[in-house]
């Protein structure tokens, strides 16, 4: 007897083109994951049958739920595409903005050059990574905002840079890419492979869409989080997905809440706040539609995106408390940046508190704000959420 073991189970996925319909070839990609709970709920339905012997005449399956989510610790670019599946979008097609002949100088308000279409694949209100300045020990080298760009040269950005200076030659570089929350579908099937049994057993979901995407920064911690599937329907058998490559999974450094988490901005401003706790929760409010002579969903719908999180903080002054009571609208920023380069920055255009408190827990404790928030649309940007991401150089 062979005794299935957690430690030897994988998760693996291929995006689909067509929703439900594995494709018949390209890569089958592990997934990292530290647990899981992928499974296939039929429902079932007594009969009511009055028999004379009083026994039950059979239980009759009505129905499937297939689904459920795993927990990840965050690192750079092994989740993208499943960020992707949450915000209904894609990353946009990375910035490979290159001098020519010290065509790129900075300024006291941002970015110039002469070449008037050097910038015009930079929006409002993207991130861009700077790369290639030399003066004062490359002050002016960094993450950078576009505020305003007139598509003939001129970037302003916050922060603006350091210094004035013009690299020489093709030193100055700009990269980055950016995903904001869409509207465009996108699903996976998805491969659950139990080794170390008398045969490898697999369950594979397909049609399997993100509901939800979670993380969760603390004090001490490793950046954790979930995504949580809604898929068409569940099968297990003892073959898997036939046809496809199985791909490693990426193997970048795991993101702490710490050391890793830098840069909080408010409002566009370094925030002079210190947070204990800050959850994301992005939510797709999904459902499964289901129809006569169909065991599992014949489609999925599609409901209004939520964005909330819980945010902690020590209570300084009653700044933040002001906001709650006032209603009022504020930005939030924060970047992620790993040992070896690798750079995400997530920005909340429009954020407002839905509820916060201070209490006074008892004796040798902290005063903390505690409560939760909500993105809203952002019209400058024309999204709730925007992820930038920049790999190493």
């Amino acid at each position: 007897m062979s005794i299935g073991s957690a430690d030897l189970t994988s998760l693996r996925s291929i995006k689909e083109v067509t929703w439900g319909v594995t494709p018949g070839s390209g890569n089958l990609t592990q997934i990292r994951f530290t647990g899981e709970s992928l499974d296939a709920n039929t429902e079932t339905v007594v009969s009511k049958e009055i028999r004379p012997d009083r026994m039950t005449a059979d239980l009759v399956p009505v129905g499937q739920s297939a689904g459920g989510s795993f927990d990840f610790e965050m690192s750079y670019e092994a989740f993208n595409e499943f960020i992707e599946g949450a915000l209904f979008s894609t990353f946009s097609v990375p910035l490979a903005v290159v001098a020519v002949a010290g065509d790129i100088s900075s300024d006291a308000s941002g970015f110039a050059s002469t070449e008037s279409t050097k910038y015009d694949n930079i929006a409002v209100g993207q991130w861009f990574e700077v790369r290639g300045f030399a003066t004062n020990l490359g002050e002016n080298n960094g993450y950078y905002q576009c505020i305003t760009n007139d598509l003939a040269g001129n970037l302003t950005t916050s922060p603006v840079p350091p210094s004035v200076e013009t690299p020489s030659g093709t030193d100055a570089e700009m990269h980055g890419s950016m995903i904001r929350n869409g509207i465009v579908q996108q699903s996976w099937s998805v491969e659950k492979r139990m080794e170390g049994l008398t045969a490898t057993t697999f369950q594979m979901f397909t049609g399997s869409m993100v509901a939800g995407f979670s993380q969760n920064y603390a004090v001490g911690e490793i950046l954790t989080g979930a995504i949580e599937l809604l898929s068409k329907n569940s099968d297990m058998d003892e073959t898997g997905f036939g046809g496809l490559t199985d791909t490693a999974a990426s193997t970048n450094d795991i993101y702490n809440a710490v050391g890793d988490v830098q840069d909080i901005r408010i409002d566009g401003v370094a925030s002079t706040q210190e947070y204990q706790t800050l959850t994301i929760e992005v939510g797709n409010n999904l459902r499964g539609q289901k129809a006569i002579g169909t065991l599992g969903n014949i489609g999925v719908g599609v409901g209004k995106l939520d964005i909330t999180g819980n945010i902690s903080v020590f209570f300084e002054s009653k700044s933040e408390m002001d906001k709650f009571s006032g209603n009022v609208p504020f930005s939030l920023s924060f970047r992620l940046l790993d040992a070896n380069g690798n750079a995400m920055i997530y920005t909340f255009g429009k954020v407002k508190y839905e509820n916060l408190s201070v209490t006074a827990g008892g004796e040798n404790t902290d005063l903390v704000a505690e409560g939760s928030w909500r993105a809203l649309l952002d019209t400058t940007s024309s999204s709730m959420i925007q992820i930038d991401i920049f790999p190493a150089a």
